[in-house]
């Protein structure tokens, strides 16, 4: 799967070129044509920017935009749909909302580093670290996962800002 290849090729090329200050010191690299992930930038110039790269693919391209927790702002999300729908072939937002079913918790699950230095997830409010009781559903590379992903892309997830 391209979650894995995005971690591996990073690791590659690592090993090829050394640690190099924000070129290879990520144990992820970006695909395709998106803007990187911790790059500060609102969601219409992302999708704007991004739509220019679509055309080039037609068979096959998809921008993502990551937003908070709006459902008390739907006026904003409507605004970017029919922005989506003027400006973009394919885009889809994608938002945090998540379940701890230890303590029933529901919004943002926090990702923290192990006594390993291992990124996982853990309930804000209980401290639950239990993957199989937390659900997390992130968007890993094109589909919507639920709570574990290879450390490469868990070090993407973490560094996504929100573009609205």
């Amino acid at each position: 799967m391209i979650e894995s290849t995005t971690y591996k090729f990073a690791k590659c090329l690592q090993k090829r070129f050394g640690i190099i200050e924000g070129i290879t010191d990520k144990n992820y690299i970006t695909n395709s044509y998106h803007v990187f992930v911790k790059e500060p930038i609102d969601i219409f110039h992302k999708f704007k920017l991004e739509s220019e790269f679509q055309k080039l693919s037609p068979g096959g391209a998809i921008s993502y935009g990551e937003i908070p927790n709006m459902m008390h702002n739907i006026p904003a999300i409507l605004s970017v749909l029919k922005y989506i729908y003027e400006t973009i072939m394919y885009a889809e937002l994608n938002t945090r909302y998540d379940y701890c079913s230890k303590c029933g918790y529901e919004g943002e699950v926090d990702m923290v580093k192990d006594e390993n230095d291992k990124l996982i997830w853990k309930c804000p409010k209980c401290g639950n670290t239990d993957h199989a009781s937390l659900y997390v559903p992130r968007r890993i590379c094109g589909y919507i996962g639920v709570n574990e992903a290879n450390q490469g892309r868990m070090a993407d997830i973490h560094d996504r800002v929100f573009h609205l």
